[in-house]
């Protein structure tokens, strides 16, 4: 595989088999740059890029997983943190969903056109913005965000995230298998740049109680509860307490 260059930013991508997966194997997670995240939001690779994965969080069911999963929490009408809402459509889902739910938003980039009115949205990193914002009672929702981290950036907002009212997550499962299913989406027409990120996100993702551990969820919480799809999904499902709020 020829060597990608993300425009104006130096970041090159790994060789295939260079260092990364074959020099630590699938047992430890290996967080790397990810195409887009080295893209301008307007530029025509983004846009695609963030299509592509509209149709992937599709095919994989997590935005019907979350709509379902507010709803068997009697979550309809409470307040929920979107970690990551990136082009707004999980938001726009929920909103759809659920008109006596309130949400902020959390991103690095602006509030898309598609972000509901009644939310609101604050740009910026969130391991600083989300400092000076109140999260207790409040549930968090995070759709392929966590990933993103490396453990100990995890560990270090992990006791914000832990005063909140609870945690719902949909994370790659890391395991090879995934991996090269991600392939048979490169068939069916995704470009090269999500066929890249898709691996490096697999590859960054968690396996077993991975997710709970780094985000330092306490064992006493009511539900610390980690599944995984059969399309790669790790979902988690964590509650402080129980009862609709």
């Amino acid at each position: 595989m020829k060597e990608k260059r993300v425009a104006e930013t130096g970041w090159q991508a790994p060789r295939a088999g260079e260092g990364g997966i074959r020099a630590v194997g699938w047992r430890q997670r290996l967080v790397e740059p990810e195409v887009l995240d080295g893209l301008d939001a307007g530029d025509q690779r983004a846009i695609c890029c963030r299509r592509d994965l509209q149709r992937i969080n599709r095919l994989m069911g997590n935005y019907r997983w979350f709509v379902s999963a507010l709803n068997r929490l009697g979550l309809e009408r409470a307040e929920v943190i979107e970690l990551g809402s990136g082009d707004g459509e999980l938001g726009r889902r929920l909103s759809a969903a659920y008109p006596g739910l309130r949400a902020t938003g959390f991103d690095l980039t602006g509030r898309p056109a598609t972000w509901p009115s009644r939310f609101e949205w604050i740009q910026g990193d969130l391991r600083e913005t989300l400092r000076g914002f109140p999260v207790e009672g409040k549930f968090i929702v995070a759709n392929m965000v966590f990933h993103h981290f490396p453990e100990a950036e995890l560990k270090d907002v992990s006791g914000l995230l832990t005063r909140c009212e609870g945690i719902l997550a949909s994370e790659p499962w890391r395991h090879r298998l995934f991996a090269g299913l991600g392939m048979l989406l490169r068939l069916t027409g995704i470009s090269a740049d999500t066929w890249h990120d898709l691996r490096v996100s697999v590859r960054a993702g968690f396996r077993g109680n991975e997710l709970p551990d780094c985000l330092g969820i306490p064992e006493q919480w009511i539900e610390r509860r980690v599944s995984r799809t059969w399309l790669g999904a790790c979902r988690l499902t964590a509650r402080r307490r129980g009862g609709p709020r």
